[in-house]
């Protein structure tokens, strides 16, 4: 819809972080890349997404 709404060539970016009750985690962005950090367990991780477009 985002897309839609911006002829298909959004110049911003959107990221999405999803967690489920179950602590599944699940995450997207529009463009470019994203990076979020997780920290589960005593272990720190840091996620790079690469953008949907």
């Amino acid at each position: 819809r985002v897309i839609k709404a911006h002829n298909g060539k959004p110049d911003f970016q959107i990221g999405y972080i999803a967690l489920r009750k179950d602590g599944e985690i699940g995450s997207a962005c529009l463009k470019w890349s994203f990076e979020y950090a997780l920290a589960r367990g005593g272990e720190n991780k840091l996620h790079k997404i690469k953008g949907l477009l």
